[in-house]
């Protein structure tokens, strides 16, 4: 759970930023999965003020289904839809960025490439990159082609004109056959065809995203979506202002914001998830005392109606809604148990 004394620094510096952007501040650490995607849509139709929204968001990734409800809802809900990465921020956590109109990255703060990732077969937990059987067919090709090169020219060259070029192909040709036949044999056309379909998935709905935010530079999408060598390449401010028009640093305002929830928003929770309107919780404990004339330390029951503890996910994976505790400082979260 956030510690109170955080959560009430981070709300009185949320609005101040909420205050001068005209935005609702949203935070959002955790893995994308479904039902978080929808307690998010849920919350925008609850707490949404103002016109604009700043997404605090922190991800290794997930569900690209989700992440795409995630940033069409926010698009829809608001004028000017903005990104703020402190931390990480991977995978299906870019595809959320396609939608933003600005993106405002920390010194700190890193994107990936759009690499959807594949559950192995036969295993449980593991996951691989849904590039890697396209890098393994390149790679087949260009080995395969070089070595038919090779044969063909060591052939027709070192004999002296002794071998024709005809016989010099037919044997190259043998060659190269006998070395990667085998190889190719072992590829399942079945898992190319899936394994397509799922890289398309990104540029799918990274296509529809970038229409709406006009934020992608020419061929920035093909890009994230497969010229970076790895799942874990890091994309920086710098690298991003290449891929986005609209990158900037963070204000004052917004670093003393990611200060304030300091390991929050640097690395990804795993196993749970924060989803919270940060902007809103300070306002809601200040309407709460005023309605109670209760002084500023009062740790008293609240009555239903109060301010509403976030939507959490419990551990069987259900949604889970429950009257407000208490809001001293402020109290942002109920951190739920992943159903994923």
């Amino acid at each position: 759970m956030v510690k109170e004394q955080e959560t009430s620094k981070a709300s009185e510096v949320a609005d101040s930023v909420s205050q001068k952007l005209d935005a609702d501040v949203i935070l959002y650490n955790g893995e994308i999965q479904w039902t978080h995607g929808d307690s998010l849509t849920d919350l925008c139709d609850k707490e949404h003020k103002h016109k604009n929204v700043l997404l605090v968001l922190i991800t290794t990734g997930g569900d690209p289904h989700a992440a795409y409800r995630i940033a069409r809802c926010l698009q829809q809900r608001y004028d000017k839809f903005a990104v703020y990465i402190p931390g990480l921020c991977k995978s299906a956590g870019t595809l959320v960025t396609l939608g933003a109109e600005e993106l405002i990255i920390a010194d700190q703060g890193e994107l990936g490439p759009l690499d959807i990732q594949l559950r192995k077969r036969d295993e449980l937990w593991e996951m691989s990159s849904g590039l890697t059987v396209m890098e393994a067919l390149d790679s087949l090709r260009d080995k395969s082609y070089s070595t038919f090169e090779k044969c063909l020219l060591d052939l027709k060259l070192g004999s002296g004109g002794q071998i024709t070029l005809k016989t010099a192909m037919e044997i190259a040709s043998s060659l190269t056959t006998g070395l990667y036949g085998p190889l190719y044999q072992q590829i399942d056309p079945l898992t190319i065809g899936e394994n397509g379909r799922a890289m398309k998935i990104s540029q799918h709905y990274g296509e529809i995203l970038g229409k709406r935010s006009k934020n992608l530079e020419e061929d920035a999408l093909e890009k994230l979506i497969a010229s970076y060598p790895a799942h874990d390449v890091v994309i920086d401010r710098d690298e991003a202002k290449q891929l986005f028009k609209r990158v900037r640093e963070p204000s004052e305002e917004e670093l003393q914001l990611a200060k304030a929830l300091n390991k929050y928003v640097r690395y990804p929770l795993r196993g749970h998830h924060i989803n919270i309107f940060l902007s809103n919780h300070s306002e809601a404990l200040q309407r709460e005392r005023e309605e109670t004339n209760a002084p500023p330390n009062d740790q008293g029951n609240q009555e239903e109606g109060g301010a509403e503890v976030v939507s959490t996910i419990g551990d069987t994976g259900e949604e889970q809604h429950r009257p407000a505790e208490p809001l001293s400082g402020a109290k942002i979260a109920q951190v739920g148990r992943s159903a994923g």
